[in-house]
């Protein structure tokens, strides 16, 4: 009798045990100035210690546009079409207007129209690009790396393809991203001749990226507008006329409290665009 008691109680102590659950979670140790959450305010600066996260990420949209060696998805919200090209090779004396050949989407229907940017999307070789441009290019991937690798973005110009002999007045929004075999960063920004306040006409969403084989660089440059920056630059705050630099710090302050979602087009809908890029030669 005591061994049957004995055996019925291993019993059930093996019964509840199979019944009970436990919870799973994943450690995910974040790269600093990368982050994979895209809604709100953008951090400058990702946490360094292990975090415990639920991966409900959603599924990265098959890609519905093909120009040579790229493909992405375009959301219909964002344009109509696109125009496919392969952009010949071109040299100038000045360094203005020189590339290697190169893919060139232009995005048809775009939904800013008569903005000072064109929404383009362009795929550089960069071996190519470096030969023709060495001084611009090689610093441009060199700073690159240094971006993709964790590095804090300086108050200087990030790198930016095709140069755009203009200083970059502001930068904000700034995030690293990774696309299918390659990783970059986006960020609202602003470039001219010289100062000028910012405005809805000619700030633009810029993303730069490589391939992780260092072949390729990804431009994509798009206009974007929020609904509290002015449309033009015509009437500018007193503050841009005292002191420039506290305007621009305003500006960049002002741009990255707001919500990712609160600008045309949503940063959400761009950003997929960028999860969905595949170049293969």
């Amino acid at each position: 009798m005591k061994r049957f008691l004995a055996s019925f109680a291993i019993l059930a102590i093996v019964i509840l045990g199979c019944n009970i659950s436990t919870p799973i979670t994943q450690s995910v140790t974040p790269q600093p100035g990368v982050t994979d959450t895209i809604g709100g305010q953008n951090p400058t600066k990702a946490a360094t210690e292990p975090v415990s996260v639920t991966v409900t990420g959603t599924p990265t949209p098959a890609p519905n546009v093909s120009c040579n060696e790229l493909s992405f998805y375009l959301d219909p919200d964002l344009a109509s079409g696109n125009q496919c090209e392969t952009v010949p090779q071109a040299i100038s004396p000045t360094g203005f207007g020189t590339n290697p050949q190169y893919t060139k989407v232009s995005l048809v229907g775009y939904v800013l129209a008569d903005r000072l940017m064109k929404p383009v999307i362009s795929v550089f070789p960069i071996e190519q690009f470096s030969q023709l441009l060495p001084d611009p290019v090689n610093g441009d991937v060199k700073a690159m790396q240094n971006l993709i690798a964790g590095a804090v973005p300086s108050s200087g110009e990030l790198p930016l393809l095709p140069p755009q002999y203009a200083n970059q007045l502001f930068f904000a929004q700034y995030i690293v991203v990774p696309f299918h075999n390659g990783k970059g960063y986006y960020c609202v920004t602003m470039f001219a001749q010289a100062d000028y306040p910012a405005n809805n006409h000619d700030i633009f969403f810029s993303y730069q990226g490589m391939t992780m084989d260092g072949k390729y660089w990804i431009s994509i440059i798009l206009p974007i507008s929020h609904p509290n920056l002015p449309q033009n630059g015509d009437n500018p705050p007193q503050l841009f006329y005292s002191n420039k630099h506290d305007y621009y710090s305003q500006i960049t302050s002002q741009l990255n409290d707001e919500e990712t979602k609160s600008f045309v087009p949503s940063i959400l809908k761009l950003n997929t665009l960028i999860k969905s890029i595949m170049i293969q030669p």
